[in-house]
């Protein structure tokens, strides 16, 4: 009889037991869809702008992550990790037109563009990493030119290649990816506001002429971690601009015009209104 209850006993616990196992399981993996419904509908918000979405998808997709700091970062990664994959490419055809000469020449002068490529979408991806979310629609400016001369380098490695078109239509081939990634990352970085929107944050408005304040030792929230680190090196207790520039008239000059007239002689100069002064 003794023997009959613990059995009884024992089977209890054991269906208890896998009661509670399956209930876990089931919690787990609820949150786990959840999780990845949040990431994929994220990865959604900042591909549906983009217009090489097979590419967007493909790159954000392995950010485990909901933050949309995340995906911009992987963005320009993913960017720079293409462009340093098509210099390694552009270096292993040197070898094979070791007799042409201008072919070589326009070869090493790929590497060039794209070293100088790497170094743009580093200074990105530190400033998008040295700032907070909110604040960062105050770096959109500096994100917008570095990715556009990213471009810029990589049109310019394939204007190299007029005298062969055999090796141009390998190069167009070769830099697909860095040129699709890089037009990606400037797209969310135009259209960051807009992104950001739809997870329902809304960003610092900022004005791209206004006078910027800067008390003593204290730097302004647009400097990147890269430039405050850079200025800490130095003394710069004692720095005073050399000009300013304000549209309202309080300051020097109303226009950078004005300023080069009296300073600069054989230059073409314009008025200062936008962002890519």
């Amino acid at each position: 009889m003794l023997r009959k209850e613990m059995i009884v006993g024992v089977s209890i616990i054991l269906v208890v037991g896998v009661a509670i196992g399956f209930v876990f399981t089931v919690h787990r993996n609820h949150n786990d869809n959840e999780t990845l419904s949040l990431q994929m509908k994220a990865v959604s918000n900042f591909c549906s702008f983009t217009h090489y979405r097979e590419s967007c998808h493909k790159t954000l997709s392995s950010v485990n992550s909901t933050d949309p700091k995340e995906f911009i970062s992987k963005a320009i990664l993913a960017a720079e990790e293409a462009v340093k994959k098509f210099f390694n490419y552009s270096d292993s055809l040197i070898v094979q037109v070791k007799n042409n000469n201008l072919t070589k020449m326009a070869l090493n002068d790929c590497k060039d563009m794209m070293d100088y490529a790497v170094d743009s979408l580093q200074a990105s991806y530190s400033d998008v990493g040295g700032s907070e979310l909110r604040n960062i629609n105050e770096h959109k400016n500096d994100l917008r030119t570095w990715l556009s001369a990213v471009i810029s380098y990589q049109q310019s490695c394939l204007d190299g290649f007029e005298h062969d078109n055999n090796m141009k239509e390998t190069m167009q081939k070769g830099i697909i990816d860095a040129h699709e990634l890089t037009g990606n990352a400037l797209t969310i970085a135009t259209k960051l506001s807009d992104i950001l929107s739809k997870f329902g944050i809304q960003l610092n408005n900022t004005s791209s002429d206004r006078l910027y304040s800067v008390e003593k030792n204290v730097y302004p929230s647009w400097f990147s971690a890269k430039d405050r680190h850079l200025l800490a090196r130095i003394d710069n207790s004692n720095l005073k601009p050399n000009v300013v520039v304000a549209k309202d008239g309080i300051q020097n000059h109303r226009c950078s015009l004005s300023y080069c007239s009296k300073k600069i002689q054989y230059s073409t100069c314009d008025l200062y209104q936008g962002w890519n002064l």
